[in-house]
């Protein structure tokens, strides 16, 4: 390269990080959701997969939900997981997700953004009666 006088730049690798997945105890299932979103107030969708207590997937979901924010890509994705579980008559369900803000407002019965209130509320009567837990 340097008989071309060609620059480059060197490459950092970052170290590896390694990564599990914890199959859900019998007569459990887990819903793990993924949000996403294209800039604040863009593009945005989400989608999860319902997996039982042997790692078998019993049900995929995706969908675009149109213009939003992380935190609304998140919690609509949940709200698409759980009301999918709802359809396969499943109730107890480990609930995982990569959003440290929603796991929180799950684990603590409350949300803190005022433009998502109504789809919290779906979310909380939607998880009524059921036994679930929440990992990040």
């Amino acid at each position: 390269m340097k008989a071309f006088q060609i620059q480059h730049q060197s490459v950092y690798a970052r170290p590896g990080k390694i990564i599990s997945w914890a199959k859900p105890p019998v007569c459990w299932i887990k819903l793990n959701c993924y949000g996403s979103y294209r800039g604040n107030l863009g593009n945005s969708g989400g989608g999860g997969i319902i997996r039982d207590c042997h790692g078998m997937a019993k049900a995929a979901f995706s969908s675009c939900f149109g213009n939003g924010t992380n935190n609304s890509a998140e919690l609509k994705a949940i709200l698409e997981g759980i009301r999918l579980r709802k359809r396969l008559l499943y109730f107890n369900v480990i609930i995982e997700s990569d959003s440290r803000i929603v796991v929180d407002w799950l684990r603590k019965g409350s949300c803190t953004l005022w433009y998502l209130w109504d789809f919290w509320e779906y979310i909380v009567a939607e998880l009524e009666g059921v036994n679930f837990l929440v990992l990040h």
